[in-house]
C-alpha cells in the first residue's frame, strides 16, 4: 500500500509559461519583429540537458508564445556568439539533417499521457510526430502547420505557427496545456531546456510546464477531406507475381478527418494507397518467429499512442499485409505466383478523448480477397495452372478505452476481432493498468485472453489454455534503477490475427526478467554519460514437460549492456551475454515426436564505436560474435553518414554474416521427426540510403538494399530426441545439397516529394523490385549479379497526387 500511495503521489506543480492574446496575428516570416512578440513575456534561463545537465547553456535562447482565434504562434530567439558556424542544412521533412534546431511540444489533452511535437531547424526544415509517456517518440505522424527561420550576424531565429485545428483540445473556455521548449546546438552537441527535464526521469510529458492564459478559442470544424489520383505503369513483372504486366493503371480514393468534438476524431479512408511510403527491406528470417516492421501508414499512424498503450494486442501491419503462400490444393502441385498486395477496400477510425481522461480508439478495416496460382505437375511452361484464393475478404476490427485514474495511472481495456470470410471470429479481449506519477516508481500489469478455436486444432483433447498474464514494478528512473517483470503465456494464447506476439502456438510460457541498471547522465571523468545495465532472465514451458525432462527451462541467460559518451562526442557501447544449457521449445517447430531440443551453453559478445554524430561525416563499426557448442557466428559492419555540400545526406549500411556449422532446423522428415543441418551460411547486406533537398518543399528521397545470401548444410540428419547429435553413428542423410538456399535481392525505391501548399503534395515514385532464389551452388557475387541480370524484375513507377481542403 505504501509503495502505491508512493506511485500515485505527485509533486509540487509544475513551472507555468504565459501565452498572450495577439490582436493582430505575426506574420510568419522567421523574424521576430512583429509588435505581437513583444507584448509577451519571455522564457529564459534555458539549462542543459547535455552534455553537463544542469548546467546553465552556453548560449542564451528566448522563446515568446502569442495565439489568436485561429493559431498558436511559438517564436525563438537564438542568440549565439559564433553565428558565422550555423550550418542550415537543407533536408526532407522528418529527417532533418545534423543542424541547429530548436522544438515545441504540446500536450493540449488532460490526462498528460502525450503530446505533439513540432521541429523547425535553422535552415527551415520541419519534423513533428508525437511523444508517448513511456514509451517514446514517434516521427511517423505529420500535421499541418508552418514555420520560417533567418539567420543573422547575432544568431537565429525562427517562427512556429500551430493551427487549433491541428491538435485536440476540449471545448471549454480556458484551457490547461502542457509545454515544453527545447533547443540543440550542433556544433556543441548540447541540447537545452528552459524547463528541465532530466534523461534519467520516469516521466516525462508528466513534468512538462503548465501553459497559462489561452482562453475562447475552439478547435473549429477541423473537416478535412484529401482527394487523391494516381496512374501506374508497370514496366515489367518478376515470375512470382500476379500483378498486371505492361499495364497503365489509374486509381482514385478519398481520406476524410473530421472532429466530432474537440477531442475526438474521426478518420476514413476509401480504397486508400501508400505508394509513396519506404518499402520494407528484404530479410532472411532463419528464426522460428516472424519479423516485427513498424507502422509506416499515415492513416494507420493517427491516435497511435491509445492504441499502443495497449500492448502487443493491436498491430495494424497486419491489415492489408501481404498474403502468405497457401499450401496447394493438389499433392503434385506448387504455387508459382501470388498477389503482391492484399488491397484494402476501405478503413475507419475514431479516436481521442470522449470526456475528461477518458481515451477511446475504434479501429476497422475491410480488405478484399487474394489469389495465387498453382501449377499442376513437373515445373515446365506447359504443365496446367489453375487459379485459386490465397487469402479471403477480411475485416479487422479493435476497439480500445483507456481511463486515467489519477495523475497520469491509468486503467485499460482492448477488444480486437478479425473475421475471415466465412470463418470463425478470432476474438481478443484484455485488461490492463500503469501506475506512475512525478515519482520514479512505476508499475503495469495485463491480463488477455484469447477466444479462439486454436484449442481445437493445435492441441486436440488437450486442456484450453488461452490466457496471459503480466506484472512489472520498480524504479525506472533516477541514476540507480531495478525493474523486474513477470509473464505467463498459455498453450492456446493466439493474438496473432491483430496483435503481434513472438510466441508459437502450441507453447506455455513462464517467463521472468530482472534489471539493475546505473545510469548517470552527467560528466565523469572523461565520459559525458555512462550507462550499465544488467540482466537476468529464466524461462519454462510446463506444457512440454514429461518424461524424463520435468518441466523444462526454455532460457536461462545472464547478460550485461554498457554505453559511454566520451567528451569528444564518440560513442561506445559493447554487450555481453551467457546462456547456459537449457531446452529449446521453438526450434523444432512443435513437432509432436520430438517438441525439444537442448541447446548447448551460448555466448554472445557485441560492442561498436561511433564517431561524433555532429560532424558533417561519422563512421560507426560494430560485431557481434556468438559461441554455441563450439561453432560460432559473427556479424561485423560498419555504418556511414555524410552531409554534402547542405542539401544532400548519404547513409550507407554493410553487414556481414556468418555461421559456422551451426545446428538449425530445415523441415520435417517423411516419417515425422524434426529434420536439422549444419548451416554454413554466407550473406552481404548493404543498404544506401539518400536525400537531395532542392528545396524545402521539393526533396528527392532514395532507399536501396542489396542483399546477397547462401546458406549450405553439409551434413543433415533426424532430430530423434534432444540430444541427438549430428549424424548419430555417422549416419548422415543423403544429398544434404537438396536444403542449400540462395537469394540474391536488390530493391530500389525512389520518391520525389513535392509538398505545393501544406498537407497537398505530390509524388513521383519508382521501386525497383528484384528477388532470384537458388542460383546455384557458387557463393560468388559476380554468379548471383549475372542471375538478377538475366531474369526480370518487377520495375513500377507511379505518380500519385493528394490535396487538402481543410474547412
Amino acid at each position: 500500500m505504501m509503495l502505491l500511495l508512493a506511485l500515485l503521489a505527485s509533486a509540487s506543480s509544475n513551472p507555468r509559461a504565459q501565452a498572450v492574446r495577439a490582436a493582430t496575428p505575426p506574420s510568419v516570416d522567421g523574424r521576430l519583429d512583429d509588435p505581437a512578440w513583444q507584448a509577451a513575456p519571455p522564457l529564459d534561463g534555458f539549462v542543459q540537458v547535455e552534455p553537463n545537465e544542469g548546467a546553465a547553456a552556453s548560449e542564451p535562447t528566448e522563446v515568446r508564445i502569442v495565439y489568436d482565434q485561429r493559431a498558436l504562434y511559438v517564436g525563438f530567439r537564438c542568440w549565439d556568439s559564433r553565428a558565422s558556424q550555423i550550418a542550415p542544412r537543407l533536408g526532407r521533412r522528418d529527417a532533418v539533417p545534423e543542424s541547429d534546431w530548436v522544438s515545441v511540444i504540446v500536450d493540449p489533452s488532460p490526462d498528460r499521457r502525450s503530446a505533439y511535437y513540432f521541429l523547425v531547424n535553422s535552415a527551415g526544415v520541419v519534423g513533428d510526430g508525437v511523444v508517448i509517456e513511456g514509451q517514446g517518440d514517434s516521427g511517423d505522424w505529420d500535421g499541418v502547420w508552418t514555420a520560417r527561420t533567418s539567420i543573422d550576424d547575432r544568431g537565429w531565429s525562427a517562427e512556429i505557427e500551430i493551427p487549433f485545428s491541428t491538435l485536440r483540445f476540449p471545448r471549454s473556455g480556458r484551457q490547461s496545456w502542457g509545454i515544453h521548449v527545447r533547443r540543440y546546438i550542433s556544433r556543441l552537441k548540447e541540447t537545452d531546456d528552459w524547463n528541465l527535464i532530466r534523461r534519467t526521469d520516469a516521466s516525462q510529458v508528466g513534468r512538462f510546464a503548465q501553459l497559462d492564459g489561452i482562453e475562447g478559442v475552439q478547435p473549429g470544424l477541423s473537416l478535412q477531406v484529401s482527394p487523391y489520383a494516381s496512374a501506374t505503369v508497370r514496366a515489367s513483372a518478376g515470375p512470382d507475381t500476379l500483378a498486371p504486366q505492361s499495364e497503365t493503371r489509374a486509381q482514385v480514393g478519398l481520406d476524410v478527418k473530421y472532429a466530432l468534438t474537440g477531442t475526438l476524431t474521426l478518420d476514413a479512408t476509401i480504397n486508400p494507397d501508400f505508394g509513396q511510403v519506404e518499402v520494407d527491406p528484404e530479410v532472411v528470417n532463419l528464426s522460428a518467429f516472424e519479423v516485427f516492421f513498424p507502422e509506416k501508414r499515415p492513416f494507420f499512424l493517427e491516435g497511435l499512442d491509445i492504441f499502443q498503450s495497449a500492448g502487443s494486442l493491436v498491430y495494424t501491419r497486419r491489415i492489408g499485409a501481404p498474403p502468405a503462400v497457401p499450401d496447394p490444393p493438389d499433392p503434385d502441385g506448387t504455387i508459382v505466383a501470388i498477389d503482391p498486395i492484399a488491397r484494402i477496400v476501405g478503413a475507419l477510425k475514431l479516436t481521442g478523448n470522449a470526456g475528461p481522461g477518458t481515451a477511446v480508439g475504434l479501429l476497422a478495416g475491410y480488405v478484399d480477397e487474394t489469389s495465387a496460382v498453382e501449377r499442376i505437375g513437373g515445373p515446365g511452361n506447359l504443365s496446367p495452372t489453375v487459379k485459386l484464393r490465397a487469402s479471403p475478404a477480411s475485416f479487422f476490427q479493435a476497439a480500445r478505452v483507456r481511463r486515467v485514474v489519477r495523475g497520469q495511472s491509468t486503467v485499460g481495456l482492448t477488444e480486437t476481432a478479425v473475421v475471415r470470410g466465412s470463418a470463425p471470429d478470432a476474438v481478443v479481449l484484455g485488461s490492463d493498468f500503469d501506475v506512475r506519477g512525478r515519482s520514479d516508481w512505476t508499475a503495469s500489469g495485463s491480463v488477455s485472453v484469447s477466444a479462439t478455436d486454436t484449442c481445437k486444432d493445435v492441441r486436440p483433447g488437450a486442456h484450453c489454455d488461452p490466457a496471459a498474464l503480466g506484472l512489472a514494478a520498480g524504479k525506472t528512473g533516477g541514476t540507480l534503477r531495478l525493474w523486474d517483470e513477470l509473464r505467463y503465456l498459455g498453450a492456446d494464447y493466439d493474438i496473432n490475427d491483430l496483435g503481434f506476439l513472438q510466441h508459437q502456438l502450441g507453447n506455455q510460457l513462464v517467463w521472468q526478467r530482472a534489471h539493475a541498471g546505473f545510469f548517470r547522465m552527467r560528466p565523469l571523468g572523461p565520459w559525458n554519460y555512462v550507462w550499465l545495465d544488467l540482466s537476468y532472465a529464466t524461462a519454462w514451458d510446463p506444457n512440454a514437460g514429461g518424461g524424463a525432462f520435468g518441466t523444462p527451462m526454455t532460457d536461462h541467460f545472464i547478460g550485461a549492456d554498457f554505453t559511454s559518451g566520451l567528451r569528444n562526442h564518440w560513442e561506445w557501447g559493447w554487450f555481453y551475454g551467457h546462456a547456459f544449457a537449457r531446452f529449446d521449445d521453438a526450434e523444432t517447430r512443435l513437432n509432436p515426436l520430438t517438441r525439444l531440443y537442448h541447446r548447448s551453453d551460448f555466448d554472445t559478445i557485441w560492442q561498436r564505436v561511433r564517431s561524433n554524430p555532429s560532424r558533417p561525416f561519422w563512421l560507426q563499426l560494430r560485431n557481434a560474435l556468438d559461441v554455441e557448442g563450439g561453432r560460432w557466428t559473427w556479424a561485423p559492419g560498419a555504418d556511414a553518414n555524410a552531409l554534402l555540400g547542405g542539401r544532400v545526406q548519404l547513409g550507407l549500411s554493410l553487414t556481414w554474416r556468418q555461421w559456422f556449422g551451426r545446428p538449425r532446423w530445415i523441415d520435417t522428415a517423411a516419417d515425422g521427426y524434426p529434420l536439422f543441418g549444419t548451416l554454413d551460411l554466407e550473406q552481404l547486406e548493404a543498404t544506401l540510403r539518400a536525400t537531395a533537398a532542392f528545396s524545402r518543399e521539393v526533396t528527392l528521397q532514395l532507399f536501396s538494399q542489396f542483399l546477397r545470401s547462401a546458406q549450405r548444410y553439409p551434413r543433415v540428419w533426424e532430430l530423434l530426441d534432444p540430444f541427438t547429435p549430428p549424424c548419430q553413428d555417422g549416419a548422415c542423410l543423403p544429398n544434404p545439397s537438396a536444403y542449400d538456399r540462395d537469394l540474391t535481392s536488390l530493391i530500389i525505391n525512389a520518391v520525389l516529394r513535392w509538398e505545393f501548399h501544406p498537407g497537398s503534395t505530390a509524388y513521383l515514385v519508382y521501386t525497383h523490385n528484384h528477388q532470384v532464389r537458388g542460383v546455384g551452388d557458387q557463393l560468388a557475387l559476380g554468379h548471383a549479379l549475372d542471375a538478377l541480370g538475366s531474369t526480370p524484375a518487377d520495375n513500377v513507377i507511379a505518380l500519385k497526387l493528394t490535396y487538402l481542403w481543410a474547412l
